[in-house]
């Protein structure tokens, strides 16, 4: 995935080129505001930063001292850096000064802020969950063309055609068999018809739980171990 965004809304080097590296991966979403406003960098936490205002401290996201746009922002990307920062500070021997009373306060409000995000995203997951549910028991609900009915059938039709004339009864049997057989296919068509809209549908609850979030690398990454598995599976049987 090559990412796009509008230079005059980007962070200076090398800030600039660690947020590529992490959108690129997946570990970070920017999600526009409107015209005329900076989009904001959101991570998995929660944590919503200005882009002009992210920055890369050498472990973690945070932002500048004074937000660009004035909207809500937290100190840190995610919920690690706010806690971090206010364990140092409670960890000092020295007593805390009202700056740390109100910085930890602060610090907890943006991780109060984030654990309400996540307890929404989670409910999104929940919902997945229940769609997936739902598409896999209709799938369920199918009958089930029996394939085995053709093989009878071309079986039954080989026992009785021959070259030569035959009567009315053993045409009317024959193409009976072949109709029957017809009938399978169709049955197995209309099947695979109503299997694959569900699975589309599928997708798409995929695609709606996704939303802008890149995931390329943790899809990619999964489809080759899927498939090294496979590779195992078919070595061993």
């Amino acid at each position: 995935m090559t990412v796009d965004l509008k230079s005059r809304w980007m962070p200076p080097s090398p800030h600039r080129e660690k947020l590529i590296e992490e959108l690129e991966t997946g570990r970070l979403t920017v999600r526009e505001r409107g015209h005329g406003l900076a989009p904001v960098v959101v991570h998995e936490d929660g944590g919503h930063i200005d882009l002009p205002d992210i920055r890369w401290n050498g472990s973690r996201w945070t932002g500048t001292a004074s937000g660009s746009t004035g909207s809500r922002q937290t100190a840190y990307s995610d919920v690690c850096g706010c806690s971090y920062e206010a364990r140092d500070r409670i960890a000092e021997d020295s007593p805390l000064t009202e700056e740390d009373v109100a910085r930890i306060r602060e610090l907890e409000d943006d991780v109060e802020y984030m654990v309400g995000r996540m307890d929404r995203r989670l409910g999104k997951y929940y919902e997945f969950a229940a769609r997936l549910e739902s598409i896999a028991a209709q799938m369920k609900g199918f009958a089930s063309p029996d394939a085995d009915e053709a093989r009878k059938s071309f079986e039954a039709a080989r026992a009785i055609l021959a070259p030569g004339n035959m009567g009315s009864d053993v045409r009317s049997r024959l193409l009976e068999l072949t109709e029957n057989a017809r009938l399978v296919a169709q049955a197995q068509e209309d099947t695979m018809k109503e299997h694959k809209e569900l699975a589309i549908e599928a997708l798409l609850a995929f695609d709606d739980l996704r939303g802008a979030r890149n995931w390329d690398v943790a899809v990619e990454a999964m489809r080759t171990a899927n498939g090294s598995n496979a590779a195992d599976d078919a070595a061993a049987s």
